[in-house]
């Protein structure tokens, strides 16, 4: 009965616009139907584009069937953190993990009685404090939180403990994306990794190795404490860090370190109270810092509806108020007789959430706009294919939520990103764009097709940008959240195009994807699966969409282990909310691959310094097919 009333409504609507129309849809009576229905005027471009096939709308029929289509279980909570404290408590600076003006997003936290930074560094538990423990990872996880990590670095050390009481994501340090930013990266690249003390990771050695693939001693990672920069040392004092004072030596510790080592690539802050210091760094070294909060986001917005691709109104919108929270405040009275910062308890106060504007102290420099560093960007390579593309592939740009720049490979086809072979002429003509998106100072470099990962040894060769041509780069990240016990769904197009990958997953990202926790589903037979790739009809969208989720929840139904998603083929990604909305389950695609890269070079707007890099207008370059050849 609904369908009927808005399909009556938009056959006036279209009888109004023309009398004479015969009830096919065309771009200027679609757009004045959605301001009938409703649509604010700032997405209605969004939702014309989104409509697969928009140009050939037939009736009013096929949209009223699309529309409802996009309508899924509505009322899933909003994504949130779960954030495990050490049983001590001190002044957080916006940007700190325990701060939770640093999210754009929930964020609960749960102190664990008896666990002392002493007690988390050894990385032994008592009997009593063990049991705290696994509470406070079962209270977060009653919460519904989307992932689950920790106020102290060295929480690594029950990061398996973690894992065996919940189902949820859990990562213990920012560490845990460090595997992904090593993928984008050359074998002679390096990264710089700042800790509070540069001594402090050496006993985790083996421990990182085997949750991280992290090797402390690889000649690619340059581990520096800053113990001796001065100010620093309130952290191990457990004292309030005064922000401002301490910046400058953090800059300059960086920069030190990059002259010694220019071969450094990218930053990790691997201690939970330096990301207040991420944008400095990324203003002085025009490098990506990737952080504690970075390594959230990435995690957390796994569980997010895009709001641009994909599902829509299945997922509550987020207040943008955080929970109150003071130190011990969720614990019970027989809880907090084992907590040992008493003093915290009896003075505990909610820590109040001020914008970056309002912060006091807050650290602004008055650059003028012409020296200001540019919006990060992203550089797009494509096939030599032209069609259509709308909101959802990765060749249309407002698919993005920042700067997008696009350059066809003149000869690339489908079939060379298949078999991992281009003749010389095409070689050069990949090596070509490659450099021209490095002379555009792109902030990373990918692909519109996820089997051109037999190139990225090929394109670092030419770049000093992330690059990542594939969304499998982000799988080494995503498996240091899950225990080998646990299952990880990869979506294909063929499962004979992807085993050609396996060795390459193995050399560049330090993946078996040959291992028992890897579920591969191939897609490329589902009805509607090569149409949508390239030429996406309404029906055909349809067909695949039903045929992918049956597939999907069959494997989940065959395998109850499974806790996360990862979509290989690029063309799936515009699915990844109704996945989201029907499996529960965090999904990564193409776009929060592009999204982790890309965060680490912008701007928080949350905490750090301010103005230091130029604001985006929202407006993506006009790109024609062959243009910039």
């Amino acid at each position: 009965m609904q369908a009927k009333v808005v399909n009556d409504v938009i056959r006036q609507t279209v009888k109004e616009i023309d009398p004479t129309s015969d009830g096919h849809l065309n771009s200027d009576e679609f757009r004045r139907v959605l301001q009938c229905l409703g649509c604010p005027d700032e997405k209605i471009s969004k939702v014309f584009c989104q409509v697969p096939g928009h140009g050939a709308m037939k009736s009013s029929e096929g949209l009223v069937e699309w529309l409802f289509s996009q309508s899924g279980p509505k009322g899933a909570d909003t994504p949130k953190l779960g954030v495990v404290r050490l049983d001590y408590d001190y002044p957080p600076a916006p940007g700190d993990i325990d701060h939770s003006g640093s999210y754009q997003y929930d964020v609960f936290y749960r102190v664990i009685p008896g666990l002392t930074f002493s007690m988390c560094q050894s990385g032994k538990l008592t009997p009593q404090v063990e049991q705290n423990f696994i509470d406070g990872i079962k209270y977060l996880d009653s919460l519904g939180v989307s992932g689950i990590t920790g106020d102290c670095g060295f929480m690594m050390w029950f990061q398996g403990l973690a894992r065996r009481h919940t189902t949820k994501p859990v990562f213990m340090s920012a560490l845990a994306h460090l595997p992904a930013v090593t993928c984008a990266t050359s074998s002679e690249e390096k990264i710089a990794v700042f800790t509070a003390n540069g001594k402090t990771l050496e006993p985790m050695r083996d421990l990182l190795r085997d949750e991280c693939s992290i090797d402390t001693e690889d000649r690619r990672l340059v581990i520096v404490g800053f113990q001796d920069v001065p100010g620093f040392d309130a952290v191990a004092k457990g004292e309030k860090v005064d922000v401002v004072r301490v910046l400058p030596g953090i800059v300059e510790a960086a920069m030190n370190t990059i002259r010694q080592h220019p071969e450094i690539r990218a930053i990790c802050l691997e201690c939970t109270e330096l990301p207040p210091y991420a944008d400095a760094l990324r203003a002085a070294t025009h490098m990506p810092v990737y952080d504690a909060i970075t390594c959230c986001d990435f995690f957390v917005r796994s569980r997010m509806d895009n709001p641009r691709v994909g599902l829509n109104q299945w997922q509550k919108e987020w207040d943008g108020e955080q929970e109150s929270y003071s130190f011990g405040c969720n614990l019970s009275a027989r809880e907090k007789a084992f907590v040992v910062n008493k003093a915290a308890l009896q003075a505990a106060a909610s820590t109040k959430v001020a914008s970056k504007e309002e912060r006091p102290g807050a650290l602004v420099i008055h650059t003028p706009e012409y020296l200001k560093a540019q919006v990060p960007t992203l550089g797009v390579l494509r096939l030599d294919f032209e069609y259509e593309p709308t909101v959802g592939d990765m060749a249309h740009p407002d698919t993005f939520p920042y700067p997008v720049y696009y350059r066809v490979v003149p000869g690339m086809t489908y079939d060379m990103c298949r078999t991992g072979k281009m003749s010389p002429q095409v070689e050069q003509e990949f090596i070509n764009a490659i450099k021209y998106f490095d002379d555009r100072n792109v902030c990373g470099i990918t692909h519109d097709c996820g089997l051109a990962m037999h190139f990225q040894i090929l394109s670092r060769r030419y770049t000093k940008r992330p690059v990542f041509l594939s969304p499998l780069a982000q799988l080494p990240a995503v498996i240091c959240a899950f225990g080998r016990q646990e299952l990880i769904l990869i979506l294909t197009g063929t499962r004979s195009d992807f085993l050609p990958l396996v060795p390459l997953l193995r050399d560049e990202c330090s993946v078996d994807a040959n291992e028992s926790r890897f579920i591969v589903a191939s897609c490329g037979h589902l009805p509607g699966f090569e149409a949508h790739t390239f030429r996406s009809t309404c029906a055909e969208h349809e067909k695949l969409r039903k045929g992918l989720l049956d597939v999907v929840l069959q494997k989940c139904k065959e395998h109850r282990q499974i806790r996360a998603i990862v979509s290989e083929n690029v063309s799936l990604a515009r699915f990844s909310d109704m996945l989201r909305a029907e499996t529960h389950l965090p999904v990564f695609d193409a776009f929060t691959c592009c999204d982790l890269f890309i965060n680490g070079a912008m701007d928080n707007p949350l905490f750090g310094l301010n103005g230091w890099q130029k604001k985006w207008d929202g407006k993506q370059e006009q790109y024609a097919f062959g243009q910039h050849v």
